[in-house]
């Protein structure tokens, strides 16, 4: 007969969506919480962190696109250089779909991808171009930070 810890063991662990990511690579630090829940601030809770060795930016729920991309899992795109005269440069976060046992963390890895759009006149030649980071770290099911 089988004690309750073997049986406990043996059970399917329940899991749920992580509530933050937390990512490195290269030169990039990121952190993303897809339910908007992120560290709070007077101007309202943070959902991405972006850090690189010039940068630093945090932005909030209205700041960042999120696209379901299918297969792909979700892309999360937040503009870091606004500037449609001498050009603009955005970065994407591929957010893959992953399974959390609740209160825990998962080791991940993704890419994100950081293009360089030119300005508002294109006379000709391709728009953006494009720099893929791999990114490694953890997706968590747990107490945000504050």
């Amino acid at each position: 007969m089988a004690t309750a810890a073997e049986v406990a063991a043996d059970a399917p662990q329940q899991t749920h969506p992580p509530n933050q990511f937390h990512l490195h690579g290269g030169h990039l630090s990121v952190s993303y919480f897809p339910n908007g829940f992120g560290p709070p601030t007077t101007a309202g809770p943070i959902v991405l962190t972006y850090q690189d060795a010039h940068h630093a930016a945090s932005f909030r729920r209205d700041d960042v696109n999120v696209v379901d991309a299918g297969a792909l899992g979700t892309v999360a795109t937040v503009v870091l250089v606004p500037d449609h005269d001498q050009g603009s440069t955005t970065f994407s976060l591929i957010v893959p779909r992953v399974a959390v046992p609740a209160g825990q963390s998962v080791p991940i890895h993704t890419d994100a991808i950081t293009a360089m759009h030119k300005g508002f006149i294109i006379l000709m030649g391709q728009d953006q171009t494009y720099t893929v980071t791999a990114l490694r770290g953890t997706a968590s099911d747990g107490p945000l930070p504050v």
